[in-house]
């Protein structure tokens, strides 16, 4: 009878170390699937940012007016005291 009661004893020990093993290993897999969905929130946050950035800078460059050529140089009248000259070539310095 003894060695029956000392059997269940270790049978029970090991059922409690199983159990305590199987919940921290259960706690260990909580914290890291929490983790995996904090990160995914985040990039899924980061995904919506640059989405918005993207339609934000497209609904500026449709609104920007066409680019033009260049007119080349250009000629205007201009009066120095008495002196008229009818076409004074003008430099914007842009090259």
């Amino acid at each position: 009878m003894e060695s029956y009661v000392m059997n269940q004893s270790k049978q029970l020990q090991e059922l409690k170390n199983q159990t305590r093993f199987l919940n921290d290993s259960l706690t260990k897999l909580s914290v890291k699937v929490d983790s995996f969905a904090t990160h995914n929130k985040m990039l899924e946050t980061q995904i919506f940012q640059v989405a918005q950035q993207v339609a934000t800078s497209s609904q500026i460059i449709k609104k920007l007016p066409p680019k033009l050529g260049d007119p080349g140089s250009f000629s205007i009248h201009c009066v120095i005291g008495i002196e008229t000259i009818d076409k004074v070539v003008c430099d914007v310095g842009a090259s």
